[in-house]
């Protein structure tokens, strides 16, 4: 919108401040309202389209470290690698603010999800529950972490 305004405060300028045909009033504007529409059109196109994993993942940043050698720093106070490494046991490391990255939703038709036939443990109470599948458009969290062998739960 600043954009917008901008270019349209450009027009009125040369309408007011020179002595410039209509045609070039006429065409200024239109190339004005040409650029913004397709700015709109371009914006709402690429917003619409975080359905999938590939699209709406975010990274857990926290835990270890790949090496460059392709070995692991445990050692997450002075490592300045990237992190996402759920480390070996327990740990106590969490990721505030997580909530669906990019705005992503639920599209059934871009990436499926079927649960119905599942069962798992809730863990406040033990019991066996059958998760529901998401909805279509419903707003969804993809997680992309690494899990080293021996992890104890994430």
């Amino acid at each position: 919108m600043n954009v917008f305004a901008i270019n349209l405060s450009y027009v009125c300028y040369n309408v007011l401040n020179t002595s410039i045909s209509k045609f070039m009033v006429k065409r200024q504007l239109l190339l004005t309202l040409t650029f913004l529409f397709f700015s709109v059109l371009f914006t709402n196109a690429q917003t619409a389209a975080v359905d999938t994993p590939c699209e709406g993942a975010q990274r857990w940043v926290d835990g270890a470290a790949w090496l460059p050698d392709g070995s692991v720093d445990d050692n997450v106070a002075q490592n300045t690698f990237p992190k996402g490494i759920v480390k070996c046991g327990s740990s106590a490391e969490t990721q505030p603010s997580v909530g669906p990255f990019n705005g992503s939703i639920y599209d059934p038709s871009s990436f499926l999800i079927d649960v119905s036939g599942d069962t798992c443990i809730d863990p406040s109470d033990g019991s066996i529950v059958t998760p529901l599948n998401p909805t279509n458009g419903q707003p969804i969290i993809w997680f992309n972490f690494d899990v080293r062998p021996q992890a104890g739960s994430f």
